[in-house]
């Protein structure tokens, strides 16, 4: 399956923390497979992103811009920093004669049990309901952001998706019957 670095990205974000062993052995293997290969991490030069109105980790508050890549280089320690939201990933996109790098798409071998352990964080997702931190009030109707809906599209089979839609339709029916 051709995956991009953001795909991948966005996968390894929606692997389950808590399982037994087989899952955990199964989401090391998946982390390795969808994180960045060696030659991508010289070619992209990915960066995490911090928060730089706090500062670098060594204490210094100057920073000087990266070409090519949206993160800022300490002038003390030398560190990169990601600029975005903190702990978000960032990586180059242009090399430094401004040439594009592409997309870091790559054929992934995905097993059988990696793909039914995605489909089945993506059914969650799609079930879950979005409530606001501040107000505790149901937002929205599901957790899928616009990212995780592409992938919600590319692996959950295509019956199974109508099943969901049809179970959902059926709920507001019901709702609004009772009103």
């Amino acid at each position: 399956m051709e995956l991009n670095i953001a795909k991948r990205l966005v996968l390894m974000g929606i692997l389950p923390n808590q399982g037994n062993v087989l899952t955990h052995r199964l989401i090391g293997s998946l982390k390795e497979t969808l994180g960045f290969t060696d030659e991508e991490i010289v070619r992209f030069q990915p960066t995490v992103c911090g928060n730089i109105n706090q500062g670098c980790v060594c204490g210094s508050k100057g920073f000087d811009p990266i070409p090519h890549l949206p993160a800022v280089k300490c002038l003390k320690c030398g560190r990169e920093v990601g600029l975005g939201s903190p702990g978000d990933v960032v990586w180059r996109t242009r090399d430094c004669e401004g040439n594009e790098l592409g997309d870091g798409s790559r054929d992934i071998d995905l097993s059988e049990a990696a793909v039914r352990l995605i489909v089945n964080q993506l059914k969650i997702l799609n079930a879950s309901p979005v409530i606001d931190r501040e107000t505790g009030v149901v937002t929205a109707e599901g957790g899928l952001t616009p990212e995780t809906l592409a992938l919600y599209l590319m692996f959950v089979p295509e019956d199974e998706q109508q099943q969901a839609e049809d179970t959902e339709d059926e709920g507001k029916l019901t709702t609004l019957d009772k009103a």
